[in-house]
């Protein structure tokens, strides 16, 4: 029988610390353009936006803006679900 898994590769395995998170999430992405000023400003220290692609000048910025609400959230350890109640 053909698959197209080929049986010789080496299937990624993850390290002995690691885990994965999940929850549900209910709520909004928002795409906007902020003006450049208003966006450094949410910016914590040390961070600066990144220069405009190509040298292109603008003086709007890309932003996500997320509003919503994270529930039933829980961690993957060791291939068992363990519920954390945060919210």
């Amino acid at each position: 029988m053909e698959t197209t898994l080929d049986s010789r590769a080496e299937v990624p395995r993850r390290t002995a610390g690691s885990f994965v998170g999940e929850a549900r999430f209910d709520g909004y992405f928002i795409s906007t353009a902020l003006p450049r000023e208003q966006a450094a400003a949410c910016l914590p220290p040390g961070f600066v936006l990144a220069d405009r692609p190509y040298g292109r000048p603008s003086t709007s910025y890309p932003a996500v803006l997320v509003f919503g609400r994270q529930s039933d959230t829980a961690v993957w350890f060791a291939g068992t679900r363990w519920p954390t109640g945060f919210r």
